[in-house]
């Protein structure tokens, strides 16, 4: 019944537009984009200026077929690197057990073991291998857990730097363990440890070291001796002692091109060295997020800095001074209040960020967005999209993973954005979709339809873009002004909006009339309690793209007495 509802919303977007007359061509001059331009050049606060000067063609590159999903993509020049799960064999374990009879049983299980894989893609000959070399750091022996890739940066020289987790447990119990009174959770030991490997462009390993800050310090504010971490370079692996027990919250890496790697663990930034070495403590406070490189060697956070004086507040990145072991908060940079996910800027931009499912590019000296890419406007639903990299000539590479239910398995695909001449794409009837927010179904039958239709394509609007820190709805205000200045959507998503005012000013289409006049479709075609829940005054101005029914179930010698069973009966 989803299916069918939306399929007719599908329907009816076409009808209305036409009937209505307020479906356009694509001119360039138009307030609506032709469906595949990806920059508008608006103003800071007003972000619906579209200009089709540009637009993105998406082409879909090879995985190699062993990959079972895509974990993490980066770029540089024209190769792209990317992270992945493979397999790595099957295991069979042996499980025995007594069941409620006190007998005896056996189950066997058999699983697929997966481990990471680095690949290298040349985007130019379109060659994809496995980057050999690439060793996980191992959990140890006698202990249980897991190694994992949190992520991976790829420098300017071409080395890769591999930021792994490794997480691992074992129960050492005492002499004296009584199980029947004791719980052997107790007795868990956990240890969470970063580490850090660096490649070369062929896989060759460089270096391999735990970021270890230091546990204790002396009374001059150094590390301890017996806490300072060793070091490797050179390719020649050194190990040595980790503190017991120790166990790392670092969950944000990044490497500066000068060799200076920060971790952040939400409480504070430590500083080493490219062979390891612990540097300095800094503590975050007010200061402290994610780590954001915003260019070569500039580190540092977004933070939202609130002043009580004029009752405003904006974000910023605050930049870490290496020299100083501290924030530089004389140099912080303003940021669009929507930017908390930002990268290195390319072109004019001083830097990107990510918001709403779309990128934008920031020009400081001028304070404005630009918006380069809307993922839908290149029939790609954002939700499948897990990372995405920039590159230095402004290309976009993507991982989209999507679920397939026809055949139960996961499909991964690398997606290189590309701009091109808006003019040699098809041109189509373009149907505007307001809406706030979309969710992932309505995204994807989106998509769908704008994939398999020749004559139109829906450019959805998202109102909820242009809400600001200080004015939540600012994005309502604006559509309504526009409304009232003859700019009209060809269609609502009805959430979040005041459809009933709406329908009394005129300007929504009675859907009654269009089913009525469908050679396919009648009012039958629908579960009637439904579409008569959404009447006005006997019309029909809205649909559900999906409902649900609560159910209840009892058992018969409760509800075997009843003819009729609902509230009121029982």
């Amino acid at each position: 019944m989803k299916h069918r509802i939306f399929a007719l919303f599908l329907v009816l977007v076409l009808l209305v537009g036409v009937l209505a007359g307020c479906s356009k061509k694509n001119n360039g001059d138009s307030d609506t984009s032709n469906g595949n331009s990806s920059i508008i050049t608006p103003t800071k606060n007003d972000q619906s200026q579209v200009t089709s000067k540009y637009a993105y063609k998406p082409t879909y590159l090879t995985v190699p077929a062993e990959v079972d999903s895509v974990t993490g993509v980066a770029a540089k020049g024209s190769t792209v690197w990317f992270t992945a799960s493979i397999p790595d064999g099957e295991q069979t374990e042996t499980y025995t057990y007594t069941d409620e009879n006190g007998e005896e049983q056996t189950d066997t299980y058999t699983y697929t073991n997966y481990r990471t894989a680095l690949y290298s893609l040349d985007l130019d000959s379109q060659v994809c291998a496995e980057v050999q070399g690439l060793t996980l750091p191992s959990v140890e022996e006698d202990w249980e857990g897991s190694s994992y890739v949190n992520d991976f940066q790829v420098m300017d020289d071409g080395s890769i730097w591999i930021f792994c987790i490794v997480s691992q447990y074992k129960t050492e119990l005492p002499d004296d363990f009584d199980p029947n009174t004791q719980d052997e959770w107790q007795y868990q030991i956990n240890e969470n440890r970063t580490t850090m490997v660096h490649l070369d462009g062929t896989g060759k390993e460089l270096a391999r070291f735990d970021l270890i800050p230091p546990q204790d310090e002396t009374t001059d504010g150094t590390a301890s001796p017996d806490t300072v971490v060793g070091s490797a370079s050179g390719g020649d692996i050194v190990t040595y002692d980790m503190p017991a027990s120790y166990y790392s919250n670092i969950s944000s890496v990044v490497v500066s091109e000068d060799g200076t790697i920060y971790g952040y663990d939400w409480q504070n930034v430590y500083l080493f060295d490219s062979e390891g070495k612990y540097l300095a403590t800094i503590e975050a406070g007010d200061n402290g997020g994610e780590l954001k490189r915003l260019d070569a060697n500039t580190v540092g956070s977004i933070t939202y800095i609130y002043d009580a004086e004029n009752e405003t507040g904006s974000n910023y990145f605050v930049p870490i001074n290496v020299e100083t072991k501290s924030y530089d908060t004389e140099h912080k940079t303003a940021l669009p209040n929507s930017a908390w996910d930002i990268y290195p800027g390319v072109e004019e931009y001083d830097f990107l960020y990510n918001y709403n499912s779309k990128i934008f590019g920031y020009i400081s000296s001028s304070d404005t967005s630009e918006k380069l890419l809307d993922w839908m406007d290149s029939d790609i639903n954002p939700n499948n999209m897990s990372s995405f990299a920039v590159m230095n000539d402004g290309r976009i590479i993507a991982v989209l993973n999507q679920w397939d239910d026809e055949t139960q398995t996961s499909i991964n695909e690398l997606v290189l954005m590309e701009r091109v001449d808006a003019s040699s794409l098809p041109e189509k009837t373009v149907l505007t979709l307001a809406c706030f927010y979309l969710d992932y179904n309505i995204q994807q039958k989106i998509v769908d339809f704008n994939k398999t239709s020749d004559a139109y394509r829906i450019v959805v609007k998202d109102y909820s873009e242009f809400n600001t820190n200080d004015d939540y709805s600012a994005g309502l205000t604006k559509l309504n002004t526009e409304i009232m200045s003859g700019v009209i959507p060809d269609m609502f998503l009805t959430e979040n909006l005041p459809i009933e005012r709406y329908a009394a000013k005129g300007i929504l289409t009675d859907l009654y009339e269009l089913i009525d006049s469908d050679s396919e479709l009648t009012r039958e075609s629908f579960v009637p309690q439904i579409i008569q829940a959404c009447e006005t005054d006997g019309k029909l101005y809205e649909l559900p793209a999906s409902f649900m029914v609560q159910t209840a179930f009892g058992l018969s010698k409760v509800v075997d007495g009843y003819d009729v069973w609902n509230v009121a009966a029982v």
